[in-house]
């Protein structure tokens, strides 16, 4: 999304994870649906986003992975957080 900044992102998380988390957020919409059909429906649309032909969504080379399958949202923060702190320790 930023090509140029000096701290990159890509985050991710299995498939099936993201599918049940998505789930659980239409279910507290109130919205009806299977996880099943969730599941199906991330992986078409992962698919068509890392596969189109302008911008696919793909880890840029210099980009810091993190895969947040098992972490809370508080420990993908502080994951973050150390690798921000490093860069730029290394930047001064």
């Amino acid at each position: 999304v930023f090509p140029n900044a000096e701290i990159k992102f890509f985050v991710t998380a299995e498939p099936e994870i993201r599918a049940e988390r998505r789930f659980l957020e239409l279910k507290n919409k109130g919205i009806i649906t299977t996880f099943d059909a969730v599941l199906e429906n991330l992986t078409n649309r992962d698919l068509y986003d890392s596969t189109r032909s302008i911008d696919p969504l793909k880890q840029s080379k210099d980009a810091i992975l993190i895969d947040t399958s098992h972490l809370s949202p508080s420990k993908q923060f502080q994951i973050a957080l150390k690798k921000i702190i490093k860069t730029l320790e290394k930047l001064n």
